[in-house]
């Protein structure tokens, strides 16, 4: 199993359904890469990711809001039928500071997909 981890801010609030009472979330991270090129200027590469959840995870999900930090513990690599990529969420954690503001009502809280 491939298994990976990403840190990232929501693009937007995630889209929550509710499919034969079992809730579904998906969403998209910008995940950032931070890299020298040959001539050592420091660039930094911004990535959108695709990412679903389930349960109560979905549930919790739900809740965030566009730009939260999201720590993406553990996901599984998966293709949807027109072979686009997407991560499946096994576990998360999240802390709610908009945009890299400084906010004094932090919360954080880590869920088991």
């Amino acid at each position: 199993m491939n298994e990976c981890h990403f840190i990232g801010r929501l693009l937007w609030a995630p889209k929550f359904t509710e499919n034969k009472s079992v809730p579904h979330a998906e969403f998209s991270l910008l995940v950032e890469r931070q890299f020298k090129r040959a001539n050592g200027t420091a660039c930094t590469e911004g990535h959108r990711l695709e990412f679903e959840v389930w349960d109560t995870a979905a549930v919790a999900i739900a809740k965030c809001k566009q730009g939260e930090l999201l720590i993406i513990d553990r996901a599984s690599a998966c293709r949807r039928m027109d072979d686009s990529m997407f991560f499946r969420v096994d576990k998360f954690s999240y802390q709610s500071t908009l945009f890299g503001q400084k906010n004094d009502k932090k919360t954080s809280d880590t869920v088991d997909g």
